[in-house]
């Protein structure tokens, strides 16, 4: 009997779980990173039982290139008919477009059930200060916030000259950034739910291992237009009729040597392309074969 596209999701989310097989000493560095904040006015004696977690991936520094500054974060999220976002067009969102989401979800959860939110993000004292100085979680009923402490100045490279972390010359950097990386995933694969970017690998990494240790399917709110079946480069409304479980689950456009005429203008085609060169080839078949 052949899966239901539901059963490739959790069948692919669980070959991603395995795949990520941390070593010990990570889960050290985890422990030994992993802080939380209980909000004011939650009480000690329930806060902690069962909580619902809302799993929160904000993107900041180079991810968002020159719109990183508060000025050019938008204001809501993205639609799905919105721009490819290619390198140097990618957008950033402030940060009550992340707690907008959080706030939808905790309507949702029964009011006597805590609310966790374990957020990710590269920027985390910024973040966490805009939170709790402008009290942006007053009326959402966060009971706790859990993050890991990494230091801002681990992803300041462009100070040392470097545009991006992938350069040779920010060599003596990548290890804790990959570290970093590492420990925020594993973070983030506790949440009952999803609110980030699912354009950003690391996104998808993070709600395919959210459903791997739920082992359900886990809600998400994407705000950056994009789902797990689409990449960041795409524009998901075009690309959406050319999209099927099986090159949802495996396709990367880099990986499919095609040249593309108008790039950095209209995104990434090539899914489109290659799925028509598929069919045509496929129709050719059939005739031959008639």
């Amino acid at each position: 009997a052949q899966l239901s596209n539901f059963g490739h999701l959790i069948l692919f989310s669980h070959f991603c779980r395995m795949l990520f097989n941390r070593r010990s000493f990570l889960d050290d560095i985890y422990q030994d990173k992993l802080t939380t904040v209980q909000m004011p006015g939650t009480k000690n004696s329930t806060i902690d039982d069962d909580p619902f977690i809302v799993s929160v991936h904000i993107r900041r520094g180079d991810s968002c290139g020159w719109q990183g500054f508060t000025k050019h974060q938008r204001k809501q999220a993205s639609p799905l008919d919105s721009m490819a976002q290619v390198g140097g067009k990618r957008l950033c969102y402030r940060n009550t477009v992340y707690l907008g989401a959080v706030r939808r979800i905790r309507e949702l959860v029964p009011k006597t059930r805590p609310l966790h939110v374990y957020l990710s993000t590269d920027d985390i004292g910024d973040v966490m200060d805009e939170i709790l100085t402008n009290t942006l979680v007053d009326d959402i009923v966060v009971d706790k916030f859990h993050y890991l402490n990494y230091s801002r100045s681990h992803f300041n490279y462009f100070t040392k000259g470097t545009s991006t972390i992938e350069e040779k010359t920010n060599s003596a950097n990548q290890p804790i950034l990959g570290e970093a990386a590492i420990s925020d995933l594993w973070l983030l694969s506790h949440g009952h739910a999803f609110v980030g970017h699912l354009g950003s690998r690391f996104g998808k990494v993070s709600w395919l291992l959210a459903m791997a240790r739920r082992n359900t399917f886990v809600p998400f709110f994407s705000v950056d237009g994009h789902s797990l079946c689409c990449e960041i480069d795409e524009s998901c409304a075009q690309a959406k009729p050319y999209i099927s479980v099986d090159n949802c689950l495996t396709f990367g456009h880099e990986y499919s040597n095609y040249r593309h005429d108008n790039y950095w203008e209209e995104g990434s085609v090539a899914r489109k392309k290659h799925l028509l060169k598929y069919q045509l080839k496929k129709n050719e078949s059939k005739k031959t074969s008639q």
